[in-house]
């Protein structure tokens, strides 16, 4: 989600976070109210969380793997 935040955040000064596609907070507000207002447990507010919660009941060990992966990814690129 792109908040002001990222000023103060641990990484690179350098980071757009309009460049990589991050969601507004209103949008953000916006879904999670509506999955509020239709009672629904979880929200998955991403494209590709929305696949890995998809496809994870048959291939398990693959989705953690790719989890696993980007995460590693993630912390590399903020070091």
């Amino acid at each position: 989600m792109d908040t002001e935040i990222r000023q103060n955040a641990y990484g690179p000064k350098d980071f757009n976070p309009a460049a990589g596609g991050m969601m507004s907070p209103k949008r953000c507000a916006e879904l999670i109210v509506e999955a509020a207002d239709q009672r629904r447990r979880k929200v998955v507010l991403t494209l590709s969380g929305k696949l890995a919660y998809a496809l994870r009941p048959f291939v398990p060990d693959i989705i953690d793997m790719l989890v696993k992966r980007k995460a590693h990814q993630k912390k590399k690129a903020a070091l």
